[in-house]
């Protein structure tokens, strides 16, 4: 089964709101390793090359991501194994 990482905001962090600010650092955060289900028909596995976490990502965190959530964010990936003709092995 393949396996996947994602950071999340954690229970620990503190509460932001438009009015206030908090400096969020490393230790706000938790990185989770969770097991996901083998590739079906029509599905791809990616692997992440590189990551964007925008600016945007202050105003998710104080109107709508809560502890537990996961960051939304871009990436470029190269597909590590596919059940999907249009997105052949080591397409990036």
């Amino acid at each position: 089964m393949p396996m996947f990482k994602k950071w999340v905001l954690s229970n620990d962090a503190p509460v932001l709101t438009s009015k206030g600010h908090h400096d969020l650092s490393e230790k706000d955060f938790e990185l989770l390793e969770e097991h996901t289900s083998d590739v079906c028909k029509g599905e791809i596995l990616c692997r992440a090359l590189f990551l964007s976490v925008d600016p945007i990502t202050r105003l998710y965190l104080s109107y709508g991501i809560g502890p537990g959530e996961t960051l939304p964010g871009r990436q470029v990936a190269r597909v590590i194994e596919s059940r999907n003709k249009k997105f052949p092995n080591g397409k990036v």
